[in-house]
């Protein structure tokens, strides 16, 4: 149910919201708790969608609620889903903080 949601709400919200409207709307409602879900399908929906929110979500926001629960994914037993993690790493990592 909920991975069938993501495209269109992402489509949806970044055809008609501004990046601080997205921010606030999606970010700590919506990003930051579906990251903590282990699902495979819903983790790889967010990822091939990172470029929508990285630029949107602070920095401390994605170190902790979106980077942390990412790196799961680089010890995945799912070759696919690492790959993607790691994709996603090189979108995210100029956004974050040490």
């Amino acid at each position: 149910e909920t991975l069938a949601v993501l495209p269109p709400l992402f489509a949806i919200a970044s055809a008609n919201l501004s990046p601080e409207q997205f921010s606030q709307r999606l970010g700590p409602n919506v990003i930051e708790k579906l990251f903590r879900v282990n699902d495979r399908a819903i983790r790889g929906a967010l990822l091939t969608r990172i470029n929508l929110f990285s630029d949107t979500l602070s920095p401390p926001s994605l170190n902790a609620n979106v980077f942390e629960p990412m790196c799961s994914g680089f010890s995945d037993s799912s070759a696919p889903l690492r790959e993607l993690t790691l994709k996603s790493a090189i979108v995210l990592v100029p956004h974050l903080t040490p």
